[in-house]
Protein backbone atom coordinates (compact mmCIF):
# COMPACT_ATOMS: atom_id res chain seq x y z
CA UNK A 1 0.00 0.00 0.00
CA UNK A 2 2.71 2.44 -0.93
CA UNK A 3 4.60 4.01 1.92
CA UNK A 4 1.51 4.19 4.19
CA UNK A 5 1.55 2.20 7.40
CA UNK A 6 -1.55 0.33 8.48
CA UNK A 7 -2.64 -1.36 11.66
CA UNK A 8 -4.91 -4.30 10.84
CA UNK A 9 -7.08 -5.98 13.46
CA UNK A 10 -9.18 -9.13 13.18
CA UNK A 11 -12.06 -9.29 15.67
CA UNK A 12 -14.37 -12.14 16.59
CA UNK A 13 -17.21 -11.79 19.07
CA UNK A 14 -18.76 -15.10 20.14
CA UNK A 15 -22.56 -15.08 19.96
CA UNK A 16 -22.69 -15.79 23.70
CA UNK A 17 -20.57 -12.72 24.63
CA UNK A 18 -22.56 -9.79 26.05
CA UNK A 19 -22.71 -6.33 24.50
CA UNK A 20 -21.23 -4.75 27.63
CA UNK A 21 -18.13 -6.99 27.51
CA UNK A 22 -17.55 -6.23 23.83
CA UNK A 23 -18.08 -2.48 24.23
CA UNK A 24 -15.59 -2.28 27.11
CA UNK A 25 -12.89 -4.27 25.32
CA UNK A 26 -13.29 -2.65 21.89
CA UNK A 27 -13.38 0.87 23.31
CA UNK A 28 -9.99 0.27 24.97
CA UNK A 29 -8.63 -1.11 21.68
CA UNK A 30 -9.88 1.86 19.64
CA UNK A 31 -8.41 4.41 22.06
CA UNK A 32 -5.02 2.65 22.01
CA UNK A 33 -5.06 2.63 18.21
CA UNK A 34 -5.86 6.33 17.99
CA UNK A 35 -2.72 7.13 19.98
CA UNK A 36 -0.51 5.40 17.37
CA UNK A 37 -1.58 7.77 14.58
CA UNK A 38 -1.72 4.87 12.11
CA UNK A 39 -4.53 4.11 9.66
CA UNK A 40 -6.66 1.37 11.19
CA UNK A 41 -8.48 -1.45 9.42
CA UNK A 42 -10.81 -3.52 11.57
CA UNK A 43 -12.37 -6.65 10.13
CA UNK A 44 -13.98 -9.80 11.43
CA UNK A 45 -17.11 -11.64 12.50
CA UNK A 46 -18.76 -9.24 14.95
CA UNK A 47 -22.10 -11.08 15.30
CA UNK A 48 -23.99 -7.78 15.19
CA UNK A 49 -26.48 -7.67 12.33
CA UNK A 50 -26.34 -4.28 10.60
CA UNK A 51 -29.44 -5.15 8.56
CA UNK A 52 -31.46 -4.95 11.76
CA UNK A 53 -30.46 -1.79 13.64
CA UNK A 54 -32.15 -2.26 16.96
CA UNK A 55 -30.99 -3.05 20.46
CA UNK A 56 -27.35 -4.17 20.69
CA UNK A 57 -26.97 -3.93 16.89
CA UNK A 58 -27.76 -0.21 17.03
CA UNK A 59 -25.39 0.36 19.97
CA UNK A 60 -22.62 -1.47 18.12
CA UNK A 61 -23.06 0.69 15.01
CA UNK A 62 -22.92 3.89 17.08
CA UNK A 63 -19.77 2.66 18.86
CA UNK A 64 -17.96 2.07 15.57
CA UNK A 65 -19.02 5.41 14.07
CA UNK A 66 -17.99 7.27 17.24
CA UNK A 67 -14.43 6.10 16.60
CA UNK A 68 -14.64 7.03 12.88
CA UNK A 69 -14.92 3.39 11.79
CA UNK A 70 -17.40 2.99 8.94
CA UNK A 71 -18.66 -0.33 7.52
CA UNK A 72 -17.93 -0.91 3.85
CA UNK A 73 -20.17 -3.97 3.31
CA UNK A 74 -23.93 -3.44 3.01
CA UNK A 75 -25.30 -6.78 1.80
CA UNK A 76 -25.80 -10.08 3.71
CA UNK A 77 -22.65 -12.05 4.47
CA UNK A 78 -24.31 -15.09 6.07
CA UNK A 79 -27.29 -16.75 4.44
CA UNK A 80 -29.19 -19.82 5.64
CA UNK A 81 -32.50 -21.36 4.67
CA UNK A 82 -34.33 -19.16 7.18
CA UNK A 83 -32.20 -15.99 7.60
CA UNK A 84 -29.87 -13.49 5.94
CA UNK A 85 -27.63 -11.38 8.17
CA UNK A 86 -24.79 -8.88 7.83
CA UNK A 87 -22.46 -9.84 10.68
CA UNK A 88 -19.08 -9.92 8.86
CA UNK A 89 -17.63 -6.58 7.91
CA UNK A 90 -14.59 -4.38 7.34
CA UNK A 91 -14.40 -1.00 9.05
CA UNK A 92 -12.23 1.93 7.94
CA UNK A 93 -12.48 5.49 6.63
CA UNK A 94 -12.79 5.00 2.86
CA UNK A 95 -12.52 2.01 0.56
CA UNK A 96 -14.29 -0.34 -1.81
CA UNK A 97 -15.72 -3.70 -0.74
CA UNK A 98 -17.68 -6.63 -2.09
CA UNK A 99 -19.00 -10.02 -1.01
CA UNK A 100 -17.95 -13.15 -2.90
CA UNK A 101 -20.74 -15.66 -3.37
CA UNK A 102 -18.68 -18.79 -2.78
CA UNK A 103 -19.82 -21.73 -0.59
CA UNK A 104 -16.63 -22.12 1.45
CA UNK A 105 -18.71 -21.95 4.67
CA UNK A 106 -21.99 -20.48 5.89
CA UNK A 107 -20.24 -17.06 5.80
CA UNK A 108 -19.43 -15.40 2.47
CA UNK A 109 -15.85 -14.13 1.92
CA UNK A 110 -15.64 -10.36 2.27
CA UNK A 111 -13.12 -8.41 0.16
CA UNK A 112 -12.05 -4.79 0.63
CA UNK A 113 -9.75 -2.48 -1.35
CA UNK A 114 -8.11 0.61 0.14
CA UNK A 115 -7.01 3.43 -2.23
CA UNK A 116 -3.58 4.59 -1.10
CA UNK A 117 -1.81 5.69 -4.27
CA UNK A 118 0.60 3.58 -6.23
CA UNK A 119 1.51 0.26 -4.65
CA UNK A 120 5.15 -0.68 -4.46
CA UNK A 121 5.49 -4.27 -5.60
CA UNK A 122 8.35 -6.50 -4.63
CA UNK A 123 10.52 -7.57 -7.52
CA UNK A 124 9.88 -11.18 -8.46
CA UNK A 125 13.10 -13.12 -8.74
CA UNK A 126 13.34 -15.19 -11.89
CA UNK A 127 14.42 -18.81 -11.63
CA UNK A 128 17.56 -19.85 -13.53
CA UNK A 129 17.60 -23.24 -15.26
CA UNK A 130 19.34 -25.19 -18.01
CA UNK A 131 17.61 -27.46 -20.51
CA UNK A 132 19.01 -31.01 -20.13
CA UNK A 133 17.18 -32.50 -23.09
CA UNK A 134 18.57 -35.62 -24.72
CA UNK A 135 19.50 -33.72 -27.88
CA UNK A 136 21.51 -31.23 -25.80
CA UNK A 137 23.30 -34.04 -23.94
CA UNK A 138 24.16 -35.64 -27.28
CA UNK A 139 25.50 -32.35 -28.65
CA UNK A 140 27.56 -31.88 -25.47
CA UNK A 141 29.23 -35.26 -26.00
CA UNK A 142 29.88 -34.55 -29.68
CA UNK A 143 31.61 -31.26 -28.80
CA UNK A 144 33.86 -32.92 -26.20
CA UNK A 145 34.74 -35.81 -28.52
CA UNK A 146 36.66 -33.40 -30.75
CA UNK A 147 38.73 -31.98 -27.87
CA UNK A 148 42.19 -33.30 -27.09
CA UNK A 149 43.39 -33.36 -23.46
CA UNK A 150 47.03 -34.27 -24.16
CA UNK A 151 48.26 -31.03 -22.61
CA UNK A 152 46.50 -31.92 -19.35
CA UNK A 153 47.77 -35.50 -19.42
CA UNK A 154 51.35 -34.17 -19.69
CA UNK A 155 51.04 -32.21 -16.42
CA UNK A 156 52.93 -34.23 -13.77
CA UNK A 157 53.16 -32.03 -10.70
CA UNK A 158 50.08 -29.80 -10.41
CA UNK A 159 46.71 -31.50 -9.81
CA UNK A 160 44.99 -28.18 -9.10
CA UNK A 161 46.25 -26.64 -12.34
CA UNK A 162 45.30 -29.76 -14.32
CA UNK A 163 41.75 -29.68 -12.97
CA UNK A 164 41.42 -25.97 -13.73
CA UNK A 165 42.68 -26.60 -17.26
CA UNK A 166 40.14 -29.39 -17.79
CA UNK A 167 37.25 -27.25 -16.48
CA UNK A 168 38.47 -24.38 -18.66
CA UNK A 169 37.74 -26.62 -21.64
CA UNK A 170 34.52 -28.23 -20.38
CA UNK A 171 32.75 -25.20 -18.90
CA UNK A 172 32.54 -23.04 -22.08
CA UNK A 173 31.10 -26.02 -23.98
CA UNK A 174 28.65 -26.60 -21.13
CA UNK A 175 27.51 -22.96 -21.22
CA UNK A 176 27.15 -23.10 -24.99
CA UNK A 177 25.23 -26.39 -25.08
CA UNK A 178 23.09 -25.75 -21.99
CA UNK A 179 22.55 -21.96 -21.94
CA UNK A 180 21.02 -20.45 -18.82
CA UNK A 181 17.34 -19.63 -19.18
CA UNK A 182 15.22 -17.54 -16.83
CA UNK A 183 11.79 -18.82 -15.91
CA UNK A 184 9.06 -16.58 -14.59
CA UNK A 185 7.43 -17.99 -11.45
CA UNK A 186 3.78 -18.93 -11.57
CA UNK A 187 1.44 -16.03 -10.91
CA UNK A 188 -0.92 -18.29 -9.02
CA UNK A 189 -0.65 -21.49 -7.05
CA UNK A 190 -1.20 -24.58 -9.19
CA UNK A 191 -4.03 -26.84 -8.14
CA UNK A 192 -3.28 -29.76 -5.86
CA UNK A 193 -1.89 -32.79 -7.65
CA UNK A 194 -4.71 -35.05 -6.51
CA UNK A 195 -7.44 -32.68 -7.76
CA UNK A 196 -8.70 -34.36 -10.92
CA UNK A 197 -10.69 -32.90 -13.81
CA UNK A 198 -13.74 -34.79 -12.57
CA UNK A 199 -13.50 -33.13 -9.14
CA UNK A 200 -13.25 -29.70 -10.80
CA UNK A 201 -16.35 -30.38 -12.89
CA UNK A 202 -18.36 -31.47 -9.85
CA UNK A 203 -17.09 -28.40 -7.96
CA UNK A 204 -18.46 -26.18 -10.73
CA UNK A 205 -21.83 -27.93 -10.38
CA UNK A 206 -21.71 -27.30 -6.62
CA UNK A 207 -21.05 -23.58 -7.11
CA UNK A 208 -23.84 -23.34 -9.69
CA UNK A 209 -26.27 -25.11 -7.35
CA UNK A 210 -25.36 -22.73 -4.54
CA UNK A 211 -26.05 -19.63 -6.68
CA UNK A 212 -29.38 -21.11 -7.78
CA UNK A 213 -30.34 -21.64 -4.15
CA UNK A 214 -29.44 -18.05 -3.24
CA UNK A 215 -31.55 -16.72 -6.11
CA UNK A 216 -34.58 -18.90 -5.37
CA UNK A 217 -34.33 -19.45 -1.56
CA UNK A 218 -35.97 -22.80 -2.24
CA UNK A 219 -35.52 -25.61 0.30
CA UNK A 220 -35.28 -28.16 -2.51
CA UNK A 221 -32.43 -26.21 -4.12
CA UNK A 222 -30.66 -26.14 -0.77
CA UNK A 223 -30.88 -29.93 -0.47
CA UNK A 224 -29.53 -30.33 -4.02
CA UNK A 225 -26.60 -28.08 -3.14
CA UNK A 226 -25.82 -30.04 0.04
CA UNK A 227 -25.81 -33.36 -1.85
CA UNK A 228 -23.35 -32.05 -4.46
CA UNK A 229 -21.21 -30.35 -1.76
CA UNK A 230 -20.93 -33.58 0.23
CA UNK A 231 -20.02 -35.45 -2.94
CA UNK A 232 -17.22 -32.97 -3.69
CA UNK A 233 -15.84 -33.25 -0.14
CA UNK A 234 -15.90 -37.05 -0.33
CA UNK A 235 -14.18 -37.09 -3.73
CA UNK A 236 -11.45 -34.72 -2.49
CA UNK A 237 -10.78 -36.79 0.65
CA UNK A 238 -10.60 -40.07 -1.25
CA UNK A 239 -8.43 -38.64 -4.04
CA UNK A 240 -6.00 -37.12 -1.55
CA UNK A 241 -5.81 -40.32 0.49
CA UNK A 242 -5.18 -42.46 -2.60
CA UNK A 243 -2.58 -40.06 -4.00
CA UNK A 244 -0.43 -39.95 -0.87
CA UNK A 245 -0.76 -43.70 -0.29
CA UNK A 246 0.64 -44.27 -3.80
CA UNK A 247 3.43 -41.73 -3.23
CA UNK A 248 4.54 -43.41 0.00
CA UNK A 249 4.48 -46.80 -1.70
CA UNK A 250 6.46 -45.65 -4.75
CA UNK A 251 9.14 -43.84 -2.72
CA UNK A 252 9.48 -46.19 0.25
CA UNK A 253 13.18 -46.76 -0.54
CA UNK A 254 13.99 -43.09 -1.14
CA UNK A 255 14.27 -41.12 2.11
CA UNK A 256 14.62 -37.77 0.37
CA UNK A 257 11.46 -38.30 -1.66
CA UNK A 258 9.57 -39.57 1.40
CA UNK A 259 10.33 -36.34 3.26
CA UNK A 260 9.17 -34.31 0.26
CA UNK A 261 5.89 -36.24 0.27
CA UNK A 262 5.51 -35.64 4.03
CA UNK A 263 6.10 -31.90 3.60
CA UNK A 264 3.55 -31.81 0.77
CA UNK A 265 1.05 -33.62 2.97
CA UNK A 266 1.63 -31.18 5.85
CA UNK A 267 1.48 -28.19 3.52
CA UNK A 268 5.03 -27.03 4.24
CA UNK A 269 6.54 -24.83 1.55
CA UNK A 270 10.20 -24.36 0.79
CA UNK A 271 11.25 -20.94 2.02
CA UNK A 272 13.77 -18.74 0.30
CA UNK A 273 17.05 -18.32 2.20
CA UNK A 274 17.28 -15.14 4.29
CA UNK A 275 18.95 -12.16 2.63
CA UNK A 276 20.26 -10.76 5.93
CA UNK A 277 21.70 -12.24 9.11
CA UNK A 278 22.16 -10.82 12.60
CA UNK A 279 25.58 -12.03 13.70
CA UNK A 280 26.84 -11.00 17.15
CA UNK A 281 24.68 -7.88 17.07
CA UNK A 282 25.83 -6.88 13.57
CA UNK A 283 23.28 -6.89 10.71
CA UNK A 284 24.92 -8.38 7.61
CA UNK A 285 23.17 -7.81 4.26
CA UNK A 286 25.46 -8.39 1.28
CA UNK A 287 26.29 -11.91 0.04
CA UNK A 288 30.07 -11.54 0.30
CA UNK A 289 29.91 -10.48 3.95
CA UNK A 290 27.47 -13.31 4.79
CA UNK A 291 29.79 -15.83 3.11
CA UNK A 292 32.79 -14.45 5.00
CA UNK A 293 30.96 -14.65 8.33
CA UNK A 294 29.99 -18.27 7.68
CA UNK A 295 33.59 -19.14 6.78
CA UNK A 296 34.89 -17.43 9.92
CA UNK A 297 32.36 -19.28 12.09
CA UNK A 298 33.07 -22.79 10.80
CA UNK A 299 36.84 -22.30 10.60
CA UNK A 300 36.97 -21.22 14.25
CA UNK A 301 34.75 -23.94 15.75
CA UNK A 302 37.71 -26.02 16.93
CA UNK A 303 39.50 -23.05 18.46
CA UNK A 304 36.36 -21.88 20.25
CA UNK A 305 35.68 -25.34 21.67
CA UNK A 306 39.24 -25.60 22.93
CA UNK A 307 39.10 -22.06 24.38
CA UNK A 308 36.02 -23.01 26.40
CA UNK A 309 37.95 -25.90 27.92
CA UNK A 310 35.59 -28.52 26.56
CA UNK A 311 38.32 -30.34 24.65
CA UNK A 312 42.08 -30.27 24.96
CA UNK A 313 43.61 -31.23 21.65
CA UNK A 314 47.08 -31.31 23.17
CA UNK A 315 46.15 -33.89 25.79
CA UNK A 316 48.07 -37.13 25.30
CA UNK A 317 45.38 -39.07 27.18
CA UNK A 318 42.84 -37.94 24.60
CA UNK A 319 45.08 -39.12 21.77
CA UNK A 320 45.44 -42.53 23.42
CA UNK A 321 41.68 -42.79 23.76
CA UNK A 322 41.02 -42.41 20.06
CA UNK A 323 44.26 -43.67 18.50
CA UNK A 324 45.66 -46.97 19.72
CA UNK A 325 48.92 -48.59 18.71
CA UNK A 326 48.22 -51.70 16.68
CA UNK A 327 51.47 -51.76 14.80
CA UNK A 328 50.34 -49.06 12.41
CA UNK A 329 53.28 -47.22 10.93
CA UNK A 330 53.66 -43.55 10.31
CA UNK A 331 52.93 -43.83 6.62
CA UNK A 332 49.80 -44.46 4.57
CA UNK A 333 50.14 -45.78 1.07
CA UNK A 334 47.57 -45.09 -1.65
CA UNK A 335 47.22 -47.17 -4.78
CA UNK A 336 46.56 -45.48 -8.10
CA UNK A 337 42.89 -45.61 -9.00
CA UNK A 338 41.61 -47.02 -12.28
CA UNK A 339 38.94 -45.94 -14.70
CA UNK A 340 36.58 -48.71 -13.58
CA UNK A 341 36.88 -47.64 -9.93
CA UNK A 342 36.23 -44.01 -10.81
CA UNK A 343 33.22 -44.86 -12.99
CA UNK A 344 31.77 -47.04 -10.22
CA UNK A 345 32.04 -44.21 -7.69
CA UNK A 346 30.50 -41.63 -10.05
CA UNK A 347 27.54 -43.90 -10.77
CA UNK A 348 26.78 -44.24 -7.05
CA UNK A 349 26.31 -40.46 -6.68
CA UNK A 350 22.54 -39.92 -6.62
CA UNK A 351 22.47 -36.14 -6.53
CA UNK A 352 22.47 -34.25 -9.84
CA UNK A 353 22.95 -30.81 -8.29
CA UNK A 354 25.32 -28.37 -9.96
CA UNK A 355 28.39 -27.08 -8.16
CA UNK A 356 29.88 -23.60 -8.19
CA UNK A 357 30.90 -24.13 -11.82
CA UNK A 358 27.24 -24.54 -12.87
CA UNK A 359 27.79 -28.00 -14.41
CA UNK A 360 25.02 -30.45 -13.57
CA UNK A 361 26.25 -33.90 -12.54
CA UNK A 362 23.82 -35.48 -15.00
CA UNK A 363 25.64 -33.81 -17.89
CA UNK A 364 28.99 -34.84 -16.41
CA UNK A 365 27.89 -38.49 -16.23
CA UNK A 366 26.75 -38.40 -19.86
CA UNK A 367 30.30 -37.60 -21.10
CA UNK A 368 32.35 -39.72 -18.68
CA UNK A 369 33.70 -41.78 -21.60
CA UNK A 370 35.48 -38.67 -22.94
CA UNK A 371 36.63 -37.25 -19.59
CA UNK A 372 37.56 -40.50 -17.82
CA UNK A 373 41.30 -40.62 -18.78
CA UNK A 374 41.74 -36.97 -17.82
CA UNK A 375 39.83 -37.37 -14.54
CA UNK A 376 41.73 -40.49 -13.51
CA UNK A 377 45.02 -38.71 -14.25
CA UNK A 378 44.03 -35.77 -12.02
CA UNK A 379 42.95 -38.07 -9.15
CA UNK A 380 46.19 -40.04 -9.25
CA UNK A 381 48.20 -36.84 -9.55
CA UNK A 382 46.45 -35.52 -6.44
CA UNK A 383 47.26 -38.70 -4.51
CA UNK A 384 50.85 -38.62 -5.71
CA UNK A 385 51.57 -34.96 -4.90
CA UNK A 386 49.22 -34.51 -1.93
CA UNK A 387 47.63 -31.48 -3.61
CA UNK A 388 43.84 -31.25 -3.78
CA UNK A 389 42.37 -29.03 -6.56
CA UNK A 390 41.49 -25.60 -5.22
CA UNK A 391 38.30 -25.43 -7.32
CA UNK A 392 36.88 -28.44 -5.46
CA UNK A 393 37.39 -26.75 -2.09
CA UNK A 394 34.64 -24.24 -2.84
CA UNK A 395 31.13 -24.95 -1.59
CA UNK A 396 27.73 -23.39 -2.04
CA UNK A 397 26.23 -22.87 1.43
CA UNK A 398 22.56 -21.89 1.70
CA UNK A 399 21.42 -20.92 5.24
CA UNK A 400 18.08 -22.48 6.20
CA UNK A 401 15.84 -20.81 8.76
CA UNK A 402 14.90 -23.32 11.46
CA UNK A 403 13.05 -21.16 13.96
CA UNK A 404 12.97 -17.95 15.94
CA UNK A 405 13.74 -14.57 14.43
CA UNK A 406 14.86 -14.56 10.80
CA UNK A 407 17.56 -12.02 11.63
Amino acid sequence: MGSSKFLISVVYKPPSASWEEFERGFDQLARAVSRTGLDFICMGDFNFDLLTLNGANFYFFNLMVSHDFFPIVNIPTRVTSHSATLIDNIYLDRSYADVVLYPCSDHFPVVGAVPRGRIKRNKIKKVMTRSLKRVNLQRFGEELSTIGFSEIMDMKDNASGAFDRMMGVVQPINDKTFPVKFLKPRKCEPRKTWITIEILKVSDLRNQAYVEYLNSECAMKLEEFKIIRNKVNSMRRNAKKEYFANQFSLNKDNTKRIWKVINDLLGKKKEAPPNSLLIQGELVNDEISITTKFAEFFSSVGQNVQAQGLVNFNNDLMKDEFVDDRGIGNEIEFQHCTGDETLKVVKTIKSNSAGTDGINLKTFKSVMCYLMPCLVHIINLSLQTGIFPDALKRAKVIPLHKGGSKL
